[in-house]
């Protein structure tokens, strides 16, 4: 590179522990120019003197001594933040035998009585305070010198953990769990209700706590009590969703904070959607950061809605979840790389259209005779263009009928809309098979004929008889109309099973969910759906939990290799590579952090082209971690012996990173 007339300059290569910790300067004193490494706090400007042999020396000596020199006072606030935890426990103990001595049935009026706390009060106190009296926060707030609010917290956190939680308690009190880990425990563990579940789950968690962050800890443990306490999970959604709602909090700085409480895969998408928003926004020379333009966009959304002027935006949501709970079964699956339990998971399926909601069974119905309109459910298609076919009989009586072929009128020839605009036979009559029916409003069962008119002068015309409403329904025209649906379904599902097989494709009601996700899985067109991409399959080591192959229906019916993708010869990864690797490590590999690998870079192990660009030598790393493996003094990232990342510390500990597991409780695999 000419640097002037007939200057050239070159690099020394440093070595790469040393990397990090060198400033570049420029001799110039010669001809031939050469670019040194000058220890960080020698450089005073561009003609800083050349340093000699004896100057690197002592710029490396006073680098090593300061990393060593670094060990002793972490290693000081490790042990305080044991003894900071020792004495966290010996609050809460303490606390909760305070509440033990105040018991709300002495010190409080009871419900009924005149200035009694009201029913709304009560019902939103924490479940751990119902036998504590209301006037306990008082006295702990003002003497710890916290807020009610905190103080409130803080009771019904130590009553949980004492009175619920004695392995979390013992750990606790030797220092081995932080207050965040022990907070986990409480929020995730403490509301379990059966105790012998609750012990068994706390057992469970607490054996993988290992090196874990509260985080990690808190998701480990969700996940074990979403399996495990599956309804109870779910009815503790439908409770949460219950309390959605809008909260405004003052930030005491001029500024305030909007709080919106929905459900996780609702509010991911107003995130995401802020996002794209906010990326339009850009423009250049805007100094305003990424969360201010969100804020920005918030504002004009709400504020202007008819002057905001900002094209619409597409965003997609990536859900995680194994066949076993699309099938109904318990195993959370993931929204954005958040927990959610499988009751939400499959809500979302038929939500976005992507799977038929199953058609409700007799027993499922709610009572109360004629004030309930009956209705006939069809299941829709997975995705326009695909086969009509496949598609859910009616399902009457409690006596699911099989999946058939459809029998469609024939050309020209109209289908009735809704079973109430089909006349209701007389008892005993057999009702011509029914074709499948477009979904309609259903007012109930046609009223029995009237009787034939005498002779008489023709009656003018009138109004066209309408359907009858509801509530002048007879209880006999309803039992009526439901033996006769009873009885056509009864035949018609006879004949189409015995069709069905005799063309080999008959499967019994516990299967059609499998056909629904099949069809799910196969879809070839997109349009009408809510997919942005046909759904992968990810084939999963059942054994360790680790990702083997990400594919397709369209792959398996290729016959694709079932593996990880090939390795691309370039520095940049192809989209199957990109697409596999971002899957199998789902977050940032560095020890304990969070960030979602949608956001994070590809990096190499070995550094390209020395290693290759392939799956086994690619891991997702944020933008810090990236940065902290190239620049930061002391660290190193190897290829551990069981094919994790080994990341060493600058005071000699080694940390291992491994890939999440799919559908278990580890974090690491089991070598």
């Amino acid at each position: 590179m000419t640097l002037g007339a007939g200057k050239l300059f070159i690099v020394d290569v440093l070595h790469p522990e040393l990397r990090g910790g060198w400033a570049w300067a420029l001799d110039t004193a010669a001809p031939r120019h050469r670019v040194s490494a000058t220890a960080l706090g020698s450089v005073a400007g561009a003609d800083a003197e050349f340093p000699d042999a004896e100057g690197l020396a002592a710029g490396a000596a006073e680098l090593d001594r300061l990393l060593a020199a670094g060990a002793e006072p972490l290693a000081r606030a490790a042990a305080a933040s044991r003894e900071i935890a020792r004495l966290s426990a010996v609050v809460a103990v303490s606390l909760a035998e305070f509440a033990r001595c105040r018991p709300a049935a002495l010190f409080d009026r009871q419900p009924g009585e005149r200035g009694a706390m009201s029913a709304a009060t009560r019902a939103a106190r924490p479940a751990a305070l119902t036998e504590v009296s209301e006037w306990a926060v008082d006295e702990v707030a003002p003497t710890l010198r916290i807020s009610g609010a905190a103080a409130g917290a803080q009771l019904a956190e130590a009553l949980v953990l004492v009175e619920r939680l004695p392995r979390t308690l013992e750990l606790f009190g030797r220092g081995e769990l932080s207050p965040a880990h022990a907070r986990q425990m409480v929020t995730v563990v403490g509301p379990v209700a059966d105790d012998g579940l609750r012990a068994d789950i706390e057992a469970h968690v607490l054996g993988l706590l290992e090196d874990k962050t509260p985080p990690q800890l808190g998701d480990c443990a969700r996940r074990i009590v979403l399996r495990r306490d599956a309804e109870a999970a779910a009815r503790k959604l439908v409770a949460a969703v219950r309390e959605r709602g809008v909260r405004l909090h003052d930030r005491r700085d001029g500024t305030a904070t909007v709080a919106i409480d929905l459900p996780l895969p609702a509010a991911a998408a107003i995130y995401r959607t802020l996002e794209a928003h906010a990326e339009q926004a850009r423009v250049d020379g805007d100094e305003r950061t990424k969360q201010q333009r969100m804020a920005d966009v918030v504002q004009d959304l709400i504020l202007r809605p008819g002057e905001h002027g900002m094209p619409p935006v597409t965003i997609a949501l990536t859900l995680v979840a194994t066949l076993e709970t699309m099938l109904g079964g318990a195993e959370p699956g993931q929204v954005e790389g958040h927990l959610v339990p499988a009751a939400l998971v499959r809500e979302l399926g038929y939500a976005f259209s992507l799977m038929p909601r199953p058609a409700p069974h007799l027993d499922d119905l709610p009572d109360g005779g004629t004030g309930y309109e009956p209705a006939t459910t069809r299941a829709q298609p997975v995705a326009a263009g695909h086969d009509a076919d496949h598609v859910e009989s009616d399902t009457a009586a409690g006596h699911p009928a099989p999946r058939v072929p459809s029998t469609k009128p024939p050309a020209g020839q109209q289908q009735p809309a809704s079973p109430a605009e089909v006349p209701l036979p007389s008892p005993g009559a057999r009702p011509e098979s029914s074709t499948e029916l477009e979904p309609g409003p259903v007012l109930g069962p046609e009223p029995d004929p009237a009787p034939e008119p005498g002779p008489g002068p023709e009656p003018g015309p009138g109004p066209a008889p309408g359907p009858v409403p509801v509530r002048d329904r007879s209880l006999s025209e309803w039992l009526s109309w439901a033996a006769a649906r009873h009885e056509a379904a009864i035949r018609e599902g006879l004949a189409g099973a015995a069709q069905a097989i005799r063309d080999g494709v008959w499967t019994d009601g516990e299967l059609r969910a499998v056909l629904d996700l099949g069809a799910l899985m196969g879809v070839r067109d997109l349009a009408g759906t809510g997919l942005a991409h046909r759904p992968h399959i990810a084939i999963v080591d059942q054994l360790r939990g680790s990702l083997v192959a990400l594919t397709d229906a369209t792959g398996i019916r290729r016959g694709a290799a079932l593996g990880p993708p090939g390795a691309t010869d370039g520095y940049t990864p192809g989209a199957e590579l990109d697409r596999f690797v971002r899957l199998r490590d789902r977050r940032c590999r560095f020890v304990g952090c969070r960030a979602r690998a949608r956001k994070c870079d590809l990096d190499h192990r070995r550094e390209w082209p020395d290693g290759p660009t392939s799956h086994d030598n690619l891991c997702c790393t944020c933008e810090h971690h990236h940065r902290l493996k190239h620049q930061a003094p002391g660290w190193h990232f190897d290829a551990a012996d069981d094919g994790g990342l080994a990341i060493t510390m600058p005071n000699g500990e080694v940390r291992v990173s491994h890939p999440p597991r799919f559908g278990t409780d580890l974090d690491i695999p089991p070598y």
